[in-house]
């Protein structure tokens, strides 16, 4: 099927933290929950556009959330490009691709996306936070799909989460590279960089 889409993760796809102190999960630890109400917590982080204040009242902890909303929010400010992505996007954008973002993220770090112009770049973001819906479910790339007007066979999903990125699309109906920048992959339809998608498609 013709590529007229290509849909991207977005941490450590697109951006990533120069500094990441995983803050959120810190402060559930720090509340004595345990591993699995720890990872509770996280998905429920990332399937509701609530403040931190609202989430710790939701999951009934006593923690003073502060000080991990400034940690989380210093860490945000660290967000970067990869060297080859706004080369890629531009290329992509004039080759006449519509362009997309996928992620599961929380509220907080919505402002990575955003602080880094990214709107500017692609055509429409799917955020799981706003949706609640997480990848890999089949839903959250059914909206991208929807979202940019091309049915999903047409689209090419980029991730660096095997599961997220490549196992998740194909359930949905979607095309999918595995973006293996550490090349620890032998997954056969891999790229070791984004400029592999170009390559991809110009084949």
């Amino acid at each position: 099927m013709a590529i007229k889409a290509v849909v991207f993760d977005l941490f450590d796809t697109l951006i990533y933290l120069e500094q990441n102190s995983r803050a959120y999960i810190r402060m559930l630890k720090d509340a004595g929950l345990s591993k699995d109400f720890v990872m509770a917590g996280l998905t429920i982080a990332l399937t509701e556009d609530d403040d931190v204040d609202a989430l710790v009242k939701k999951l009934g902890i006593s923690i003073d959330p502060a000080p991990y909303v400034e940690q989380i929010e210093e860490d945000v400010k660290t967000a970067t490009f990869f060297p080859d992505t706004v080369s890629v996007l531009g290329q992509l954008r004039q080759q006449g691709y519509k362009l997309g973002v996928i992620s599961n993220i929380s509220r907080l770090y919505k402002a990575a996306y955003n602080n880094l112009g990214l709107s500017n770049m692609v055509d429409d973001y799917v955020f799981s936070c706003e949706e609640q819906l997480l990848k890999p479910e089949a839903e959250i790339y059914e909206v991208m799909s929807l979202r940019l007007g091309v049915e999903p066979e047409n689209c090419l999903m980029i991730g660096d989460n095997f599961e997220n990125d490549v196992r998740g699309p194909w359930a949905a109906g979607m095309q999918s590279l595995l973006l293996d920048r550490e090349e620890r992959s032998s997954f056969p339809e891999s790229i070791q960089g984004l400029d592999g998608v170009l390559t991809y498609l110009n084949k």
